[in-house]
């Protein structure tokens, strides 16, 4: 049985876990590739996500229209022919290149799922989500939805854009690694910083105070200790080089490409902010220190860590200013982490705040089970 995948950065790291865990051939090809092909039929200021599903449905030329259903239908019939694609998997509702796909795959009778790499948590981004919707008056028309969590199920059912039939939540097969992992973890190491210098943060002030601060304290080591800075994508880590080229001198590493789950176990301290990498480092025995001064103090609906939050304030730690994070960073760090199992138990308990975390089978099984159900669907 073969999918063909939409693939985007980021998406990939669920892919990959699929190809290991399941009997499911995963074929990839770029979004990238895709919407090059189609943007001469479609004019800038339409190529807008959720936006062009109007565009498409009810106000585009026609026979710009025609053109890209004509494409549309014509590739899928050739990875039919080549390959043998029973359904199409994209890692989201509404993306505007993919509009077409999914006209085509209603018209051949191919299910076209979505297995949704976003996690919509925080009051203030469901509240958008649904609002989004409802403005755009956008309906998601493929025949199936997984996400990461309850929280995103509640958002897209009250934004009307996906019927309750659609909808699935498996968890991210991302996270199903944890289940092989060691009891007994590495040799914690390293001192991570987990980037969160990108705009989206809306911190940039107090991620060059913490930066300088990884510079100093790292050019100062003396215990053997690995200080790093871990970025989402590579352009992050150039950016990152370019604007704190102190940071090398001092021995600090910048990398994207390292792996997340092995280096969290490795770390003695994680230091962060609204991120999904300071969650899966919940399900670690490191120190969590999050920042909680300037720019970092946004409204409670805006974080994933409510400073104001009982269970939040058991498993991760606040500095209120440069000069706390400091000392917790060297008091920290200055011995191997001793975590106790009640403390574990409640770190999983946030953690299944934002991600659904199977208990009896991984995200990756789940995953199968809702790509094959669908797939007999379309052909009883």
């Amino acid at each position: 049985m073969s999918v063909l995948c939409l693939d985007r950065a980021l998406f990939s790291k669920d892919l990959d876990v699929l190809r290991e865990s399941t009997d499911i051939n995963w074929l990839n090809i770029s979004t990238t590739k895709l919407k090059k092909i189609q943007e001469p039929w479609v004019d800038p200021e339409y190529r807008q996500q959720t936006l062009f599903y109007r565009h498409l449905k009810y106000e585009m030329r026609p026979e710009n229209r025609d053109r890209l259903l004509t494409f549309a239908r014509a590739f899928l019939q050739e990875c039919q022919r080549l390959h043998g694609i029973s359904a199409v998997v994209s890692a989201n509702v509404d993306y505007w290149q993919e509009e077409s796909v999914k006209v085509a795959c209603r018209q051949l009778n191919i299910p076209f799922l979505v297995l949704c790499r976003e996690n919509y948590v925080t009051t203030f981004t469901v509240s958008w989500l649904i609002n989004h919707f409802i403005v755009a008056e956008f309906q998601y028309e493929g025949v199936g939805l997984a996400v990461f969590s309850d929280s995103t199920k509640c958002a897209f059912l009250q934004s009307g854009a996906v019927k309750p039939a659609q909808i699935s939540v498996t968890g991210a097969p991302r996270y199903d690694r944890w289940r092989e992992m060691p009891a007994s973890p590495p040799a914690q190491r390293y001192v991570t910083l987990i980037s969160f210098a990108a705009p989206i943060y809306l911190a940039p002030n107090v991620f060059a105070e913490v930066a300088n601060l990884f510079q100093r304290l790292a050019f100062a080591e003396k215990e053997g200790l690995i200080w790093i800075v871990k970025c989402k994508k590579g352009n992050e880590h150039e950016g990152i080089n370019r604007s704190f080229p102190e940071l090398e001198r001092a021995g600090v590493q910048v990398s994207w490409d390292i792996d997340l789950p092995v280096l969290l176990q490795s770390s003695r301290v994680v230091v962060g902010y609204n991120s999904m990498a300071i969650t899966e480092a919940l399900l670690t025995d490191a120190h969590i220190v999050i920042p909680n001064w300037g720019q970092c103090m946004l409204r409670s609906d805006m974080v994933l860590f409510d400073p104001a939050d009982e269970l939040v304030r058991e498993c991760v730690t606040f500095a209120s200013s440069l000069e706390e994070m400091e000392r917790l960073i060297k008091e920290m760090s200055a011995a191997p982490v001793v975590c106790s199992p009640e403390r574990r138990r409640r770190r999983h308990e946030l953690f299944s705040r934002q991600v659904y975390l199977p208990e009896d089978k991984s995200s990756a099984d789940l995953i199968s089970t809702f790509v094959k159900s669908h797939i007999g669907r379309a052909k009883a």
